[in-house]
């Protein structure tokens, strides 16, 4: 056992004095990277070159940064207000239709569910119901639903009423079909259903939009009179944007007027006003589920593909470009001077020699930062094993 010990303590020493060797080595060296001396590219993604100079880094870490916040709220990445109208097919209780197969009687059953009008006809023919047999579809100019056969079968191929539970209401006259019903048993017949169908599956289909606002810094009251001309080209009825100052709902916005219902789709423009399009149901008003967040980007991004096979603690067990990140603490057109607290090294397994090395600036989301060209200047430590 003392011998076990005594061999461990060996291992420890030993570990220990090569560590300190290896730091004994290891130089550190400022390096300032100014992008107004950049080889090519724009302030916030150029190629920098040590000119004559070639050194091999063991590790980097960003000392201190000098970023203009020359980027607007409302950018290039993040300009696209996307929203959709349309209704869905919300099912709350069981449907269910039998359809009979080379005799054998088989149950579409549908319990629950929230579905586009789209998403309801995937799932039903996605269904391993009917074996591929038949296919739904929406003829909006009838106005109808209807079946096709797709493979050849026996005859009679019908549809009938529940079989699995009597009790669940029938599927077939829901989507406007009368049950029974014998559908054509050779491929490429179709069955248009006689009649409308019968909430909750006769929705309309939805209709995506996507428009374009002006880049710019913007406050919410600017924000909110474009984002309402934007709604109006597409949404019908007089839309309207309000924001709540008292009540229960205080500091939230509400768009309303619409006369056919709509959501947002998922984009930053709709976040930035608190609604979370992911939460959103097809409604005439809406109300947004949080306040307006009109700061923006909270965080900007050193990246370098040059300097990308390493790891630090900004780093979840993979490699990536980021060397370090930096609070954004000023306001727009105001400068960001960073001082790091401590070093976060990005080190490497085996020295990089460089001569010429990339930088670029991205925000939190991971888009590119546009800084108007306005310059930046990074100072970084760098471990090397000799002194610049």
């Amino acid at each position: 056992m003392l011998k076990l010990i005594h061999k461990k303590i060996f291992y420890l020493i030993f570990i220990i004095l090569i560590y300190n060797k290896m730091k004994d080595e290891l130089k550190k060296n400022l390096l300032i990277v100014n992008s107004y001396d950049r080889k090519d590219g724009d302030s916030n993604n150029f190629n920098y070159s040590l000119g004559d100079t070639s050194i091999d880094i063991e590790g980097i870490s960003l000392k201190s940064a000098t970023i203009p916040h020359t980027y607007t709220n409302v950018n290039e990445t993040n300009n696209v207000l996307k929203y959709s109208t349309g209704t869905e097919i919300v099912i709350s209780q069981p449907y269910e239709g039998a359809i009979t197969i080379n005799s054998i009687v088989y149950p579409y059953l549908f319990t629950g569910g929230v579905y586009s009008q789209q998403e309801f006809i995937d799932a039903f023919n996605n269904s391993t119901t009917g074996g591929g047999v038949v296919k739904l579809s929406y003829n909006s100019g009838a106005n109808r639903y209807e079946l096709e056969t797709i493979s050849n079968v026996d005859a009679p191929l019908e549809i009938t009423q529940p079989i699995y539970n009597p009790t669940y209401r029938n599927l077939w006259v829901y989507l406007g079909f009368v049950s029974p019903t014998t559908l054509g048993n050779t491929v490429g017949s179709t069955t248009q259903a006689p009649n409308v169908a019968l909430a909750p599956f006769d929705v309309e289909g939805i209709q995506y939009y996507e428009e374009t606002i002006a880049e710019g810094q913007y406050t919410t009251a600017e924000l909110l009179p474009l984002i309402t001309t934007a709604l109006s080209l597409n949404v019908s009825g007089p839309i309207s944007i309000t924001l709540f100052t008292t009540g229960t709902d205080k500091g939230k916005i509400q768009v309303s007027g619409a006369t056919e219902t709509w959501k947002f789709e998922e984009c930053e423009l709709a976040t930035m006003l608190g609604f979370i399009p992911k939460d959103m149901t097809y409604t005439l008003t809406q109300i947004a589920q949080g306040v307006p967040n009109m700061y923006g980007t909270l965080c900007l991004f050193v990246n370098s593909k040059t300097l990308m096979n390493g790891y630090n603690a900004l780093q979840v067990g993979e490699k990536s470009s980021i060397i370090s990140n930096i609070p954004v603490c000023s306001v727009y057109e105001g400068i960001d001077k960073y001082e790091a607290p401590y070093p976060i090294w990005k080190m490497f397994p085996t020295s990089i020699n460089i001569n010429e090395f990339d930088i670029f600036i991205t925000d939190d989301r991971g888009n590119n930062v546009d800084l108007k060209n306005a310059n930046i200047c990074l100072v970084f430590e760098i471990l090397t094993t000799t002194r610049l």
